[in-house]
């Protein structure tokens, strides 16, 4: 959703940063939002990224291929997904191109951050909720503790985006960055939905509590 509301109409490429289930589901969730037609992988280990990337089910007119190269796989990228489980910064913003969207998907506790406080300072800054970010953030909590930038830095919600009463991209040349933590409430939300479909289509087993 971050991603169709924040990237860019055009961009056609994306990096995924990680090599896991997340990046996973975010590819198949990203090709139908934007027209992709390349996708850049990077892992710690590259024969699991190229076994990886041999696994994944997309459009024949959709490329895709592993950067051994952490900086060249960032500089390519006009969208960006961080999905690692790194606990320190390995995106630097010195990295990020002008135009590109960044979701930072894999840190989400306080004393994690995948990303270095120049993302934060460069970009417009999103996040899925405000008072979780401002506490578990690692990398909007570390910018901010460096005097780098306050709280206000953040535009808003992604929510508050749909609903038209905070701004989205501004131009073509911007920075736009989405810090995902995860919100328990959209959690609850979905498993009633999906319990209420499985029930309308008497899928699944009933279990006794």
């Amino acid at each position: 959703m971050a991603t169709r509301v924040l990237a860019r109409a055009d961009a056609a490429s994306v990096t995924f940063i990680g090599c896991g289930e997340e990046a996973r589901h975010h590819i198949q969730a990203i090709l139908p939002v934007r027209p992709i037609k390349k996708i850049i992988m990077w892992g710690r280990n590259v024969e699991r990224a190229k076994a990886f990337a041999a696994e994944q089910d997309i459009p024949s007119d959709v490329t895709i291929h592993v950067e051994p190269d952490l900086e060249t796989a960032a500089r390519e990228a006009e969208i960006l997904c961080t999905v690692t489980s790194s606990t320190q910064p390995i995106l630097k913003g010195a990295w990020l191109q002008p135009g590109v969207h960044v979701n930072l998907v894999g840190a989400a506790v306080r004393a994690s951050a995948e990303a270095d406080m120049d993302v934060v300072k460069c970009s417009r800054f999103y996040v899925d909720y405000l008072p979780s970010a401002l506490e578990q953030a690692g990398e909007l909590v570390n910018a901010i503790e460096a005097g780098l930038v306050t709280p206000e830095h953040v535009v808003g919600e992604i929510g508050s985006v749909l609903n038209g009463d905070a701004p989205g991209r501004a131009s073509d040349q911007e920075i736009t960055v989405y810090k995902s933590l995860g919100v328990a409430a959209q959690d609850l939300a979905a498993g009633v939905a999906a319990a209420k479909n499985a029930e309308a289509g008497n899928i699944g087993t009933s279990v006794e509590w």
